[in-house]
């Protein structure tokens, strides 16, 4: 006994690993391991080589699996779990595929497997006997979703999938099928609505209808299609979701941003109801797709495999996921419903008649009470910021890779110096993380930052490809004294001099094998947030300086940080603030004559004026 107590110790002595480490490689796994079993399956089945027994066994491989898991890693099948209704060949094979998991699980090669699958997952390496154990049981958990999966296809499965496809056809040879065994008599909605002719429903040539599986890569060609027929003009007034949305966005004069935002969304919601055309869309469909937005991964399509996967696919993968993995944010799903909305105003004014009167508002999601604006996000204090960047990043650490341990090194990357930029400027996190080595210049003497558009990355409220300068956006902040002397404009010449594209190169995270990004010549161009990859380093920061961060505060807090201190400084006018900031002047302050005198019938507030203000910005350390 003392002898096992001895050796626990020892296994336990090195911390395990994190729950959202081996969750990563978790989700990871079965994402590449559920099509495959599929695929299998579906082989077995609709070639008919797969034994006439095959149901059975995947039964057995499902015990085997819930049998290590339940039971231990044991090489031998455990007389418990033994059926005494099975035959002797029955027990033969059950004993056969036991052995075949333990030994894919056990085995010297499999351990090595497993560990360099793991540490190409997630980048961390398995250095104890708990590490190899964890990963042996997040391994066998994705095996046994997996299993699950393949064997729980329902029949009402297949009928949903059935009726999609009737609702995507419209043409004289094909007549409504009702199934005595219909999920809900709402489904059928492959009948064209008596005032509308079958001759006027069909789509126009160019526009086709999906015929096979039902995916957002196959949407996203649709999508392109209409995109393109919508620029020349050619067509009338389709019917087809993918037209009526493009002839509105080209319309609206909608920036490419913002419509290809809003297109995504449509297609989300063609995807989750397999619908195509105005004609085919319910109330039920709006609700479903209310419901879906709540289910779906937060991660959904953020690798290209994800546009491949059918919605049946897409939903088991969400089941096996933890719950705060899945379901977007309330705003985002107000958003979604609000381009749904705009979209089905667009079909009713082109004279598209539904079957329903559309109602959005139950749909979206309820807040608990009015929160006042200004509370809506914390905003720093000094002392808060101080301590902050008292954090060993900004003053010290043991090396590149211990950030958050004391030590004499600073490396003063992007990690380094955005953060640091936003408390002394008040800009957005994307337009400090996207700046260019020329960006830094020197207006008036004064060394400044020019936050201005480029071809990686926009400045919010600016039209894409904007190229009067009455409508652009740009703005010259001066650099306060602190970042001068830490070496900021010593950094952009140094960039310049190496030929780097951006201030902070680092900022650009390598593409991962097999995504989006990864596909692009280059990889800048795929980034969707820029400074998306300073925020776990950033989190931890907060939360080890803060003591947990109680506040809840974020990168973002820093802006408001700026423009609260600036505000609250009597010798700082609100012009100047906004010149700094970049924010828009609302006139939320009750003063005509000001509004005008300070927004219409002035110029730009010269660099001096906003280098005095700059330097009212308290040093942090």
């Amino acid at each position: 006994m003392e002898f096992d107590r001895m050796i626990s110790s020892l296994i336990l002595l090195s911390p395990a690993l994190s729950e959202e480490v081996v969750s990563k490689y978790m989700a990871t796994s079965l994402r590449q391991v559920l099509p495959e079993f599929h695929r299998k399956v579906r082989m077995e089945r609709m070639t008919g080589r797969g034994l006439q027994d095959g149901a059975w066994l995947r039964d057995i491989h499902k015990l085997a699996v819930l049998t290590l898991l339940e039971d231990g890693v044991h090489p031998t099948f455990p007389a418990h779990r033994i059926d005494p209704a099975w035959t002797s060949a029955q027990l033969e094979m059950v004993l056969s595929v036991y052995q075949q998991e333990y030994n894919r699980l056990m085995s010297p090669e499999a351990r090595r497997t497993i560990a360099k699958r793991f540490t190409e997952t997630t980048g961390a390496t398995l250095n104890s006997m708990e590490h190899h154990a964890q990963v042996r049981e997040a391994d066998l958990k994705v095996r046994l979703a997996a299993l699950s999966s393949i064997t729980k296809r329902q029949k009402e499965t297949y009928l949903s999938e059935a009726d999609a496809l009737l609702t995507s056809l419209h043409s004289d040879q094909v007549e409504p099928v009702v199934m005595a065994d219909q999920l809900a008599p709402k489904l059928d909605t492959a009948t064209t609505p008596p005032n509308i002719s079958k001759k006027q429903a069909r789509l126009t040539p160019g526009v086709d209808l999906i015929a096979g599986t039902f995916t957002v890569a196959e949407l996203m060609k649709q999508f392109s299609v209409a995109q393109s027929e919508s620029t020349d003009g050619a067509g009338g007034y389709t019917r087809d979701i993918a037209g009526i949305f493009w002839r509105y966005a080209r319309l609206e004069g909608l920036s490419d941003g913002v419509a290809q935002q809003r297109a995504a969304d449509l297609r989300l919601f063609c995807f989750v109801n397999g619908v195509q055309t105005i004609d085919e869309v319910e109330q039920w469909h709006l609700r479903r797709y209310a419901d879906a937005l709540k289910e779906i991964p937060k991660n959904f399509l953020r690798s290209v495999y994800d546009q491949r996967r059918s919605y049946g696919q897409v939903k088991a993968i969400a089941a096996n996921m933890r719950r705060d993995q899945v379901g977007l944010a309330d705003g985002t799903i107000k958003r979604h419903l609000k381009t749904l909305e705009l979209f089905l105003g667009r079909a009713l004014s082109e004279g598209h008649v539904l079957r329903f009167k559309p109602e959005l508002a139950s749909l979206r999601p309820k807040t608990s009470g009015r929160v006042l604006d200004h509370k809506r996000r914390s905003v720093f204090r000094l002392d808060e910021v101080s301590t902050v960047f008292a954090h060993p990043l900004w003053q010290g650490h043991k090396s590149p890779g211990r950030r958050h341990d004391r030590g004499e090194m600073i490396k003063k990357d992007s990690r380094y110096w955005v953060p640091l930029i936003l408390a002394y400027t008040g800009a957005r996190r994307a337009e400090i993380a996207g700046l260019l080595p020329s960006d830094i210049v020197m207006s008036d003497d004064i060394p400044t930052i020019v936050i201005q558009s480029n071809p990686w990355r926009g400045i919010k409220g600016e039209e894409p490809g904007t190229t009067d300068p009455r409508k652009k956006l740009t703005r010259v902040v001066p650099i306060h004294s602190h970042l001068v002397e830490l070496g900021l404009v010593e950094h952009a010449a140094r960039m310049r001099a190496l030929g780097e594209t951006f201030l902070f190169p680092d900022v650009i995270p390598k593409p991962r094998k097999g995504s989006a990004r990864s596909l692009r010549p280059d990889p800048a161009e795929g980034v969707e947030k820029f400074g998306e990859s300073l925020d776990d380093m950033w989190r931890k920061a907060l939360k080890i300086a803060l003591k947990g961060n109680p506040r809840e505060l974020c990168m973002h807090s820093l802006r408001h940080y700026v423009n609260d201190t600036l505000l609250h400084d009597p010798d700082v006018l609100d012009a100047t603030r906004y010149d700094i900031t970049g924010h828009a002047f609302r006139g939320q302050e009750q003063r005509p004559y000001s509004e005008i005198s300070e927004q219409t019938y002035r110029d730009d507030v010269s660099v001096s004026i906003k280098a005095d203000a700059i330097e009212r910005l308290p040093r942090l350390f």
